[in-house]
């Protein structure tokens, strides 16, 4: 234990003012404490058990703390400087990409490593979870307050143009969302890659495997097609392929089949 406790020492930088995030000691810092708290939280027959939990979890408060205000603190600075660029939010279409994802590209290395530590604990770690919300969250809020007017004159000046005719007001808000900013492949998302879709795939399997018989029961005329599994797993099969494909490890036309054909 007493090795344990001399890092409750160490880790009394986070009271300092002038600590940043930034530093090169703040990341592993963080990992000293999620070590003491295990420890802690492993040996709860200690004297000073529920002493030294708090002293600890008051550490992660305090660097939960500094993360996000150096998080929030860098979406909002961004967020203004381009309002003030642009303060009607109008912007044309030669600026607009530069304005609306160019930026927050460049800025991204600023927060990319702090997120990555949150999202490797939120899992794991309550706070750390919260923690993570509340950043999606101020994204969310900071790209409202940035897209929202250039959105809201955009449609309105669609719904003018197309006044009489619906279907053309529909076609022209499609390709204006479709055109409205880059494309992404799922498959180069770091929550969407093959091994993660994997577990996913697999424990959608074992789901099936044990509730499809009263599936079936209600829906044996849907499940019965032989174009299920097609329809099931074609956005998966579009976005992988190759190596990645067999990492993912959809079950076949005929693995499918045969579920369905034991479950009758």
């Amino acid at each position: 234990m007493t090795l344990n406790l001399t890092f409750y020492v160490s880790l009394q930088k986070l009271n300092s003012p002038t600590l940043s995030v930034n530093s090169d000691g703040f990341i592993p810092m963080l990992s000293k404490l999620d070590d003491c708290i295990e420890y802690v939280s492993s040996h709860p027959n200690f004297k000073d058990y529920p002493v030294y939990l708090a002293k600890f979890k008051q550490c992660l408060s305090r660097a939960r703390h500094f993360m996000k205000i150096h998080i929030v603190n860098t979406m909002q600075h961004l967020t203004s400087q381009l309002t003030k660029r642009d303060p009607m939010g109008l912007t044309n279409a030669d600026n607009a990409f530069t304005l609306y994802y160019v930026k927050y590209r460049a800025a991204a290395p600023k927060v990319r490593s702090l997120i990555e530590q949150i999202e490797q604990r939120a899992e794991k770690i309550p706070e750390y979870h919260q923690l993570l919300d509340e950043v999606h969250q101020c994204y969310l809020d900071q790209r409202e307050l940035l897209l929202s007017p250039s959105i809201t004159s955009t449609i309105t000046d669609l719904t003018k143009q197309n006044i009489k005719d619906h279907c053309a007001l529909v076609a022209a808000l499609k390709t204006t969302a479709i055109q409205g900013g880059p494309t992404y492949s799922l498959s180069q998302q770091p929550w969407a890659q093959p091994a993660k879709i994997n577990d996913i795939v697999m424990t959608t399997y074992r789901v099936m495997k044990s509730k499809l018989p009263g599936t079936l029961q209600s829906m044996s005329l849907y499940l019965a097609n032989r174009d299920t599994e097609f329809i099931l797993f074609k956005p998966v099969r579009e976005e992988y392929s190759g190596e990645d494909l067999q990492i993912v490890a959809c079950p076949s036309m005929e693995q499918i089949n045969l579920l369905l054909s034991v479950n009758k």
